[in-house]
């Protein structure tokens, strides 16, 4: 995916393909639990660590961990779904 992207939408904003790729982010975005979308939120948009985000929620740094794993993997099967149809 990362090749994809690096070769076919790097610099290329207006594209349709950008404007789908975005559309199926912000859909997988959707399907993310509540915790999830708050955890991809302050580590990709607020800049936190780990460490900042466990201790802000309360929670530990595993659980942290494990929910940004489990919104990645979600988010990249979504965005595949979206690259299958750029193709």
């Amino acid at each position: 995916m990362n090749e994809y992207l690096k070769r076919n939408m790097a610099g290329n904003t207006n594209s349709k393909e950008i404007k789908m790729f975005k559309r199926y982010l912000r859909q997988g975005l959707q399907l993310l639990t509540p915790r999830q979308r708050q955890i991809v939120k302050m580590y990709y948009q607020d800049n936190k660590n780990g460490v900042q985000i466990a201790k802000e929620l309360g929670i530990s740094q595993q659980s942290v961990s494990k929910a940004l794993n489990a919104a990645i993997r979600n988010l990249n099967r979504n965005i595949t779904i979206a690259l299958h149809f750029l193709k």
